[in-house]
């Protein structure tokens, strides 16, 4: 079976995302829309997994990318304060390194924390990279919750993917070595 190319990489991640729930012992549900069904403390939580990806550079920041990926998303019925929206953006990390005017990564955090328009409870940015201290390639995050994101969601999410263990983004893109 071949795959065109966005539905590789959504496929590829979700596959990810289900390997980390199974490694961190998590039981889900498998759906499609959203893609995980979680039973959490007597409460259903969801997980909606996409990723943004650029097919071409046109040299300015590529962020925007990442804002509509959310927009698009934001319109689903499942689109709520118990549902996680996972974003893999390595792509448009990538592409960002490759460009002279590069985007601010940490004003595209506040966005998503302050607008008031998001539906989801917390959206999780991820890349992938090589981590050359500890030898092997690993995925980063950085967790952003959302104003009235369900306690119940904060709370399973600080259990599988803290807030503490977060991606930032340099001004030039680098694999980096952790500390």
């Amino acid at each position: 079976m071949i795959f065109p190319c966005q539905s590789w990489q959504g496929l590829r991640f979700e596959i990810h995302v289900l390997a980390s729930l199974i490694q961190k012992e998590i039981n889900f549900n498998k759906q499609e829309s959203p893609d995980f069904s979680i039973k959490f403390k007597q409460h259903n939580l969801y997980v909606e997994a996409t990723s943004a990806r650029l097919e071409k550079s046109k040299g300015l920041s590529h962020y925007k990318k990442i804002e509509y990926a959310i927009s698009e998303k934001n319109s689903k019925p499942y689109a709520n304060k118990n549902t996680a929206l996972f974003i893999d953006i390595t792509n448009i990390i990538f592409n960002e390194s490759k460009i002279e005017e590069k985007g601010d990564f940490e004003q595209l955090v506040s966005s998503i924390h302050e607008n008031d328009s998001n539906n989801y409870g917390s959206v999780i940015l991820f890349t992938f990279r090589m981590n050359y201290d500890l030898g092997h390639y690993e995925s980063v995050w950085r967790r952003v919750d959302i104003n009235g994101c369900s306690d119940d969601l904060v709370e399973f999410l600080d259990s599988i993917y803290p807030s503490k263990e977060f991606l930032s983004v340099p001004n030039h893109f680098e694999f980096v070595h952790s500390a």
